[in-house]
């Protein structure tokens, strides 16, 4: 998205109403933000709306005009795409949805990415491994340490977490591996995650090789 930066050159202008004759004004930049605000850089000085804002300048270019309006102008980009970005969460979140990594993630019973990712980490942290199960739509969930399985939907998991609270790590690891991560876990089987934290799977072998 690009920014509508305004440039004003300098030269003799008009005093205001005409009184005085002209004065000299210098070069300007006017930098529109998202929100209808903008961002006027003069002579050096930087203010947002009227208030001066040169404090959050970073010092090796307070000196130089146009790396200011630069500056201000990449800083109008990131809070535009932040905001939008923001928004989708709360319009995905109202749909019943979460948007994690970029990724839409249909996950009723979690509030926020933030808590859905908190029940995904301690599922990595457990290395819980996940193979298809028997039913269609339906992924087997196991803990190498203490040998549970739990068949997990979408919606869905008999463990007692969820039981209590319509969510668990065994279903976040489930949605994750597949909205996220991209892995067809009602078909390939995953053993856990690498150091980076990267699903390992277990590749199908050829038919060939099965025989």
């Amino acid at each position: 998205m690009e920014t509508a930066v305004t440039f004003t050159p300098s030269g003799y202008v008009e005093s205001i109403g005409g009184v005085g004759g002209v004065v000299w004004q210098p070069e300007v930049y006017t930098i529109p933000t998202h929100r209808g605000t903008r961002i006027v850089v003069e002579d050096g000085v930087s203010t947002l709306n009227g208030y001066n804002v040169d404090c959050d300048v970073p010092a090796e270019i307070r000196n130089d005009h146009q790396a200011i309006a630069a500056f201000w102008a990449e800083q109008v980009k990131i809070w535009a795409a932040t905001a939008a970005q923001d928004q989708a969460e709360m319009e995905a979140e109202a749909r019943g949805e979460l948007v994690v990594d970029g990724h839409t993630v249909k996950a009723p019973g979690f509030t926020s990415s933030e808590q859905f990712m908190g029940f995904v980490e301690r599922a990595k942290t457990a290395q819980l491994r996940t193979s298809p199960g028997w039913n269609p739509g339906t992924v087997m969930v196991m803990n190498p340490k203490t040998d549970a399985q739990y068949a997990v939907t979408r919606t869905s998991c008999p463990c007692k977490g969820h039981h209590g609270h319509g969510r668990c790590y065994h279903r976040a690891l489930v949605l994750w591996l597949h909205d996220v991560q991209g892995v067809k876990v009602c078909r390939i089987p995953t053993i856990g995650v690498d150091t980076a934290g990267v699903p390992m799977t277990v590749e199908p072998k050829p038919a060939a090789e099965a025989a």
